[in-house]
């Protein structure tokens, strides 16, 4: 769960240590697929004008 400062904004968040180059389900972000780098890395943008949750699971 993600809570936003003092104003709201616009925000990346970076995910690691998920599976290299998978596809991956987004609820709640910008975003509603990304696919992992080789490391396992991937970056989400996110409004944070309130209290957010974020979900990612891997695509089947």
């Amino acid at each position: 769960m993600l809570q936003p400062g003092n104003a709201g904004s616009r925000t990346n968040l970076g995910l690691e240590r998920l599976t290299p180059n998978r596809s991956y389900r987004v609820c709640g972000a910008l975003e509603y697929n990304i696919t992992t780098d080789k490391q396992g890395k991937a970056v989400i943008g996110v409004d944070l004008n309130s209290r957010k949750e974020i979900y990612v699971s891997p695509v089947e």
